[in-house]
């Protein structure tokens, strides 16, 4: 089975990559999504919009852009990096922190919807927020 490749860019705090289109009168080509787009958002839905390539179509791509900062990874290895910014609030939370987060001593990053709603919307401090998932965790 060929691996499937994806085609991004990091650009300051944020991604941008090539998303799935399904309008033909739109070029496949195209940086069109950032990450910090879909904060709070489950990491699957950000991995369902990317478009997928074969090495030899990456690459071609990435030569006739001529941008020296554009780089491919397989979809797997995409798939982990993104992994990496996700909510800590819990193991089952898939939501993704990238763009906007609270970083929570102890813990990591926790989303902002996710502290929102621990925190019941500001009533509680970072530091209470941090006691009530310790003790979840």
């Amino acid at each position: 089975m060929k691996k499937k490749y994806v085609i991004y860019k990091i650009i300051m705090n944020d991604i941008q990559f090539i998303a799935k289109c399904y309008d033909s009168a739109v070029s496949f080509d195209v940086l069109t999504f950032r990450l910090s787009s879909f904060r709070g958002k489950n990491i699957n839905d950000v991995i369902s919009y990317v478009k997928t390539f074969d090495e030899e179509t990456a690459k071609k791509i990435i030569q006739e852009r001529n941008d020296n900062e554009i780089e491919y990874k397989t979809l797997e290895e995409f798939t982990n990096f993104i992994k990496k910014h996700k909510c800590k609030c819990s193991k089952r939370c898939q939501k993704f922190i990238w763009g906007g987060y609270y970083n929570i001593p102890d813990v990591g990053g926790i989303s902002v919807a996710c502290y929102d709603r621990i925190s019941k919307n500001g009533k509680l401090s970072p530091y209470q927020v941090m006691l009530a998932l310790k003790k979840k965790n």
